[in-house]
């Protein structure tokens, strides 16, 4: 009843007003004719009250009762509202985009799928005020978000007029989630562009690079001039002159930056090809200093693959575990299925040096791993891959399950995941009545938490058999705003790029490309090899018996490794740093510094046997400090009850 009052609270209140108003109006009108000594019919009576809500109730000569005075009232103030309410309906949409205008610091959304409709609710659950950019004028989410008080604005997120209209140039956040990467990444470049345009420091951005260049040309000119003797007194005057432009150069630019840092605006931009993102990813915009633009890239089959990973490790977690090969059984192949494959190949590092196993089955597995192993080449050294085309509820495919399942060598891990949360549910309820007496977990992809998804989660659903599947993948858990604007994946990344920054200046060697920039301002590949890094942490503690917690739960804190944990972790972090460089395309080569990014050639690209011990200490390093990087995420490493050392 509550929510019906507060949803159409207008309408009642308008209709109750409109009563009253008839009902003081007939009393009203009664008594007057009463008190004139001309009694009226009740129809009559009607009829002049309904002249009250046409502003033409007439003059009237002596006193009048002011139950009639009231009601006089009550039809003007209704007759106004339903003419102002009349006009914002006729001009809703109009009105609506007019209200960015008066914004700063909101959130513009370029999409309005599922993802953007949670991206939208969540927004308004926090209060932010919320800007939609969606090119589908019949999309079935457009209502929902105006209820919740979005501006919603029809067209291509790519035009730059409509990011103007919405005022994304002054927005704090700014996310491109269409269906379309091309669309997404349009619509960054023309955000970047109007950014710049309507930046309150152009004319100092562009009066700062004459400026250098003329100083740098003007003491080319006199410094010779100056070491070759006793330098002329109108030489020192301008030497002192051009020191004093410099200065004052530098403290604008310092000014700009630090206004620019005020006001920045955060572009989040969703990509699923891979080609199109690492492309992408090389775009000078990542690294502009010039402009208030930080641009970040996000991806929501990567993030999910990060969260089942991380919460269902294939090594498990006991020591008895530890013994056996990880064997990840993928059933479908489309984006979430290779997500989940290369996270494998990223984090399967482990204390045994045996890779771990991964099996893909699909209907079209031939054409998908020409396309997969195409892309990345060294993938099958990662990993034992093997690709079986075949359909996933076939009896082939169950007879093999069961026969992995009853491995005693193996421990077995599947993946559910084709396109349609229909068809994912479908084949993994199959699945489980085949493997019943498995008691096999099997992780289903379900995009949506309502419908499908819920039925797992109710409590009352106790069935021992379908307890096994578990949903994953949930746009709830991959599209947060915690998730894609505030990198929460990333806290643990942030600190390693941070410690790496401060012992580079510690140790005063010249700043490379990685150490120059703050988070922010990091190009895209040294985020992920950072996110990688901190992904295998976890990995790497629970091959020595320990695991990380928060520091408020109790447990003596782990502050170093011993000197065999020391061995075993560095060895795994090479092996590790391998698989990352190898699946972003490096090489083994030698090649000049400056052209290692380009080349992608690395001559330590080879097993921790053949490494140098000068080169080993890099990834000893690396080890060594995890319990100060766990430290600033508030967190720490204690020793598992079962702590019998696993090397």
């Amino acid at each position: 009843m509550m929510d019906f009052i507060r949803r159409y609270w207008q309408g009642i209140l308008i209709t109750l007003a409109g009563g009253l108003t008839l009902a003081l109006g007939y009393w009203g009108t009664r008594e007057y004719f009463l008190e004139l000594g001309q009694p009226r019919s009740p129809w009559t009576i009607l009829y002049f009250v309904s002249f009250l809500f046409a502003i033409e109730s007439g003059e009237t000569q002596g006193p009048v009762p002011w139950s009639l005075e009231a009601a006089r009232l009550l039809g003007v103030g209704i007759v106004f509202w339903a003419v102002i309410r009349t006009l914002l309906l006729l001009f809703r949409d109009r009105v609506q985009e007019m209200r960015p205008y008066f914004w700063r610091g909101h959130v513009v959304i370029c999409g309005l799928g599922r993802k953007g409709l949670t991206l939208v609710e969540e927004c308004r659950d926090n209060k932010n005020k919320v800007a939609v950019i969606e090119q589908d004028a019949q999309n079935p989410y457009l209502t929902r978000c105006r209820r919740l008080g979005a501006v919603v604005v029809i067209g291509n997120a790519a035009d730059k007029e409509l990011l103007l209209r919405t005022q994304a140039f002054r927005a704090a956040d700014v996310i491109m989630v269409t269906g379309d990467d091309g669309v997404n990444v349009a619509a960054a470049v023309a955000l970047h562009h109007a950014i710049h345009e309507k930046s309150a420091n152009r004319l100092l951005s562009q009066v700062l690079p004459i400026c250098v260049c003329g100083m740098d040309a003007l003491k080319k000119r006199l410094l010779p001039e100056a070491h070759e003797g006793e330098p002329s007194r109108l030489t020192a005057i301008a030497l002192y002159g051009v020191h004093r432009l410099d200065e004052m150069r530098n403290w604008l630019h310092n000014r700009q930056q630090a206004a620019n840092m005020a006001r920045m605006t955060t572009c989040t931009v969703h990509l699923v090809d891979p080609h199109l993102c690492e492309l992408f990813k090389q775009h000078k915009m990542f690294r502009d200093e010039s402009d208030r633009f930080d641009l970040h890239v996000f991806n929501t089959y990567e993030n999910a693959a990060r969260l089942l990973l991380a919460a269902n490790p294939l090594e498990g977690d006991s020591a008895r575990d530890f013994q056996k090969t990880p064997h990840l059984v993928i059933l479908g192949f489309g984006k979430m299925g290779q997500s989940i494959a290369l996270q494998t190949a990223k984090t399967a590092h482990y204390a045994s040096d045996k890779p771990a196993r991964v099996t893909i089955i699909d209907r079209e597995a031939t054409s998908l791993e020409q396309v997969f192993l195409g892309r990345y080449p060294r993938y099958s050294e990662l990993c034992a891959t093997q690709f079986i085309q075949a359909d996933i509820s076939s009896a082939v495919v169950i007879a093999d399950l069961i026969h992995w399942a009853r491995n005693p060598n193996t421990r077995l891990t599947v993946a559910v995941c084709l396109d349609e949360d229909g068809e994912c549910l479908a084949a993994a309820m199959h699945l489980a009545t085949q493997l019943r007496e498995a008691t096999l977990p099997i992780h289903v992809r379900m995009s949506e938490a309502t419908g499908l998804a819920s039925l797992f989660e109710a409590p009352e659903f106790t069935s021992e058999w379908l307890a096994c599947i578990k949903p994953f993948a949930l746009i709830r858990n991959t599209c947060r705003i915690d998730m894609v604007m505030k990198d929460k994946l990333d806290t643990l990344a942030r600190a390693i790029h941070e410690a790496f920054r401060a012992s580079q200046l510690q140790e005063e060697k010249p700043p490379s490309e990685q150490s120059r920039y703050p988070w922010e301002r990091l190009a895209p590949i040294y985020r992920d090899s950072n996110r990688q890094q901190a992904d295998h942490i976890p990995v790497k503690l629970r091959a020595i018996g320990c695991k990380v917690v928060s520091e408020k739960e109790p447990g003596i804190p782990v502050t170093e490794f011993t000197q065999s944990e020391m061995d075993l972790l560095a060895r795994m972090e090479h092996r590790r740093w391998n698989a990352e460089r190898f699946l972003a395309g490096w090489e083994k080569g030698e090649c000049p510094r400056e052209k290692k990014e380009e080349w992608r050639l690395n001559p330590h690209l080879v097993p921790w046997e053949e490494l140098q011990d000068d080169i080993r200490d890099y990834d000893r390093q690396a080890v060594r400090q995890i319990p100060d990087l766990l430290k600033q995420v508030q967190e720490k490493i204690i020793r598992c009850a079962e702590s019998e050392n696993r090397l």
